[in-house]
């Protein structure tokens, strides 16, 4: 079958690895084209090239001594970070000297009563992703009014105050996943492909607006050349990934049935999609991109229902909050210690002054998933975990 002859990659380096008791004989499935016809299936070998980050201190400032909050809520099933980035900023912020005050409140009040704690304790800069826009809007005011810095991290408080933002370019992950998805099929013989794209919340958050932006800067210009077809196109509101699979069934019936490819926003709205598909036997005759996926969507790359993520690498990110971070407790303008920001625009509040960090993700298929693996962009027990997940639903063991 398809699914199983795609798993051989991560498999069998899984078993090399002494991770997993599962094994697979099969290579890469290829499009059956005995009849003339390309055959869509999922699985892409896209070359892709993949390198870890590389943590660097902001240069000429070396050892610093200072107090910086981080608040990254708890989350599960929605395109944002979650605890675990919070330890990542947190280490990489220890590595330089700086005392760091940690919290991943579970609420937006809980948010603004960490944020406040950590002002009232003497922090000169907070790294912070609210889970709303209020509550972010609320601890920005109060950090002004204390004077300190804050860094919006991963996604921009639309109508605060906050002066920096680290994120990973929204825009150009929009375009990555389209360009991919075009390039998947074209190398299965599709000229013409049908498409449905899946955003996120674009209605309140920027960046899903600005990943949306970036598929159509890539399918629009095709759509116009007649090279392919938007069938439907769907927002998941807030990017809750309940959402998901209403919102793709909807755009799936409006379109007949017809699709060749999904430009998915995130990792859980893929999920979502593979979900529905293989209620009809699907899963893996159809495109698919995500984006910041992690174990998850590396496994359904490997098993050949998913054809590439856009993966946001959370070491990156991290090491870019905490690099700009230093430099501000530094009293330091951080373009004099080395630090690109891009003007970033709040639609919500034109003309404030926003610098951002924007860092790119990287494009991964199964021509280098396992370079992500190698690089250590995934722990060993989430590798295991989604290795074992694949033998099960493959029956392999």
């Amino acid at each position: 079958m398809r699914i199983r002859s795609a798993a051989g990659s991560l498999l069998g380096m899984a078993v090399a690895l002494g991770l997993c008791a599962c094994s697979d004989s099969g290579g890469p499935p290829t499009p059956d084209r005995s009849s003339g016809v390309a055959t869509v299936t999922a699985a892409c070998s896209v070359a892709a090239p993949f390198s870890a980050p590389t943590p660097t201190p902001a240069a000429g400032l070396g050892t610093v001594r200072g107090r910086v909050g981080v608040i990254i809520p708890r989350t599960s099933g929605e395109a944002r970070p979650s605890g675990g980035d919070a330890r990542f900023v947190a280490k990489a912020l220890e590595a330089q000297g700086v005392t760091v005050d940690v919290s991943t409140p579970g609420s937006p009040l809980a948010f603004v009563s960490s944020a406040q704690q950590m002002i009232d304790a003497g922090v000169t800069v907070l790294i912070v992703d609210p889970l709303d826009d209020a509550s972010g809007i609320e601890v920005e005011a109060a950090a002004d009014r204390a004077g300190d810095d804050v860094i919006d991290f991963d996604r921009l408080t639309q109508g605060g105050t906050a002066r920096y933002l680290v994120s990973f370019d929204s825009e150009e992950s929009g375009r990555m996943q389209a360009e991919t998805l075009v390039d998947c099929l074209a190398q299965q013989g599709i000229e013409d492909p049908r498409v449905i794209i899946l955003d996120g919340w674009t209605d309140v958050d920027n960046g899903a607006v600005l990943q949306d932006k970036g598929v159509h800067e890539v399918l629009d210009p095709l759509v116009s050349a007649g090279r392919a077809t938007i069938e439907e196109e769907a927002a998941v509101k807030d990017w809750r990934v309940t959402r998901a699979a209403p919102a793709f069934l909807v755009a799936l019936d409006a379109a007949g049935g017809q699709v060749d490819g999904v430009v998915a926003a995130s990792g859980w709205i893929a999920n979502a999609v593979i979900g529905v598909l293989a209620r009809d036997g699907r899963d893996g005759d159809v495109a698919l991109t995500g984006q910041g996926s992690g174990a998850q969507g590396l496994r359904h790359i490997v098993t050949g229902q998913q054809s590439m993520t856009v993966f946001d690498d959370p070491r990156a990110e991290a090491d870019a909050a905490a690099r700009l971070a230093v430099a501000l407790v530094a009293g330091k303008n951080p373009a004099s210690v080395g630090l690109t920001l891009a003007p970033y625009d709040d639609p919500l509040s034109p003309g404030r002054p926003i610098g951002a960090l924007l860092l790119p993700g990287q494009v991964v298929t199964r021509a280098n998933v396992q370079d992500v693996v190698d690089g250590g962009a995934v722990t060993t027990t989430e590798l295991c975990s989604a290795i074992l997940g694949a033998c099960a639903a493959l029956g392999l063991h």
